[in-house]
């Protein structure tokens, strides 16, 4: 195996080498931990260095301004109720797609790989709507996506901020039609140990899995849970707490090595504009229903402030204070450390079953629990 970055374990598997190598000699397989990585066929590759060349890995971004920040929820609470936070996602893509333009974004396939996808109707925006937390392939858009911009058309693309440096990367000039909006990403994790915990849960329930959602709110956002359901009618849901796969994502056993050096954290982004959860909302906007989820927006252009300026009248928009609304956000500057029971983790994912596997490997610190059950004194004395 041959991986076209300078340190093998930056690579982020963005796919962008596979898509610009002149021979065609470079696919995406997974290695030994699930995670897709380029491998090249020696006989056919003739050293000429594009795929270095264009990795981005191998080139940090420059910094990038950032203008405002917003506080922000779709006026439509059923949107609101299926997305991640406040539904931002949904309220900008719609904008575009009635403008008569594209939108790229990860949903969730029959065979449960996660990849990018294009879409040109709001009814298809179910599809990429919520979180999926498994590394999606986002290299099968890239060309398309390149196809729609010289066709003049708009292009809204969404993924991580690795994934939005590799389509910049990608295009053979700067697009005015295309908006990148990316997210404050907390790593990316295995789509093997995504599929170890489906047939865990099939298993347990005596049928395949039909659906999931990663980010289930039916008791509030700020206490989401991962849901599951099955051919037999049945289902699974668990807080993130409790729910093994969450578990380990959350205790960043699961994710890419390169998750724990990522190179676009802060203001190293190529984006116009950086979609996430508002955590705090409740403090720094009481005003706002939070219940069901606020978005934070980060605007980085002017191309990305006149897409929010388009939306305003499908949203509650307030504009806010950038470093309060970061401060519950690390991951908006910081990378995830790696656990450090990581190479154990993935050594055992095919020798235990999922719940030991976790129960093993991602069990909380004693500060953690001290941490976990002040917040539930807190939680229950809000309640009353």
């Amino acid at each position: 195996m041959h991986v076209p970055t300078e340190r093998s374990e930056r690579c982020t598997g963005c796919g962008l080498c596979a898509v610009k190598c002149p021979k065609r000699c470079i696919q995406m397989q997974p290695d030994i931990e699930g995670f897709m990585r380029p491998v090249v066929n020696g006989g056919e590759c003739l050293s000429c260095g594009v795929c270095q060349a264009v990795c981005p890995a191998n080139h940090q971004p420059d910094t990038i301004p950032l203008c405002k920040a917003y506080a922000a929820y779709s006026l439509d609470e059923q949107v609101r109720h299926h997305s991640s936070s406040g539904g931002i996602f949904s309220v900008l893509a719609a904008s575009v797609l009635a403008a008569g333009g594209v939108v790229a974004g990860a949903a969730m396939q029959p065979d449960g790989v996660v990849r990018h996808i294009l879409v040109e109707t709001e009814e298809q925006l179910a599809l990429l709507r919520g979180s999926k937390y498994v590394q999606s392939e986002a290299w099968h858009v890239f060309a398309p996506i390149q196809s729609m911009l010289d066709a003049g058309r708009t292009v809204l693309f969404t993924g991580t901020p690795c994934q939005t440096a590799a389509l910049s990367a990608c295009l053979s000039k700067p697009a005015e039609h295309l908006i990148l909006a990316d997210l404050i990403c907390h790593g990316a994790p295995s789509p093997a140990v995504w599929k170890k915990y489906v047939n865990f849960r099939s298993e347990r329930a005596g049928a395949a899995c039909t659906d999931v959602t990663f980010r289930d709110k039916e008791e509030s956002w700020q206490r989401y849970r991962l849901k599951m359901h099955f051919a037999n009618g049945t289902s699974y849901a668990a807080p993130a707490a409790a729910d093994p796969y969450l578990r380990a994502f959350l205790k960043n056993a699961s994710l890419r090595p390169s998750c724990s050096d990522c190179a676009f954290k802060g203001d190293h982004r190529l984006s116009d504009l950086t979609l996430a959860d508002y955590w705090g909302a409740e403090r720094l906007h009481p005003m706002q229903n939070v219940k069901q989820g606020v978005s934070l927006v980060l605007v980085h252009s002017q191309k990305g402030q006149q897409l929010l300026d388009q939306c305003a009248g499908r949203l509650v928009l307030e504009e806010t204070a950038a470093a309060p609304a970061l401060a519950a956000n690390a991951a908006y500057t910081c990378s995830a450390p790696a656990s450090p029971n990581r190479q154990r983790f993935f050594a055992e994912l095919d020798r235990l079953p999922f719940d030991q596997l976790v129960q093993q490997n991602c069990a909380d610190r004693f500060s953690e629990r001290l941490r976990a059950l002040a917040g539930k004194i807190k939680h229950r004395m809000v309640r009353r």
